[in-house]
């Protein structure tokens, strides 16, 4: 499916379930590295090879909840507006 993300930039996005799984796939016509998708994973595992194990499971307990990768990370350390673009604002 063909989609635009939030700055109207062109993506395409594919959702699918497998072994009970929800999987999707982001894809944006420019590097990966410049892609915010691929930006939000590094920060999220610096923010959690910097933190206490515990840090982890509550990550985990958060999306066992229903929250969202970016958002549950954005209430642990308490960062305000959008989680999205609070997350990529961390200087790790």
């Amino acid at each position: 499916m063909y989609s635009e993300d939030s700055n109207g930039m062109k993506c395409t996005v594919a959702q699918f379930e497998a072994e009970h799984f929800r999987i999707e796939i982001f894809g944006k016509h420019i590097p990966t590295k410049d892609q915010e998708a691929y930006r939000h994973m590094i920060a999220e595992y610096k923010i959690l090879n910097i933190n206490p194990p515990d840090f982890r499971l509550q990550i985990k307990k958060l999306k066992s909840q229903g929250f969202k990768t970016e958002p549950a990370f954005a209430k642990l350390l308490g960062l305000e507006g959008n989680p999205y673009e609070a997350l990529l604002k961390i200087n790790i």
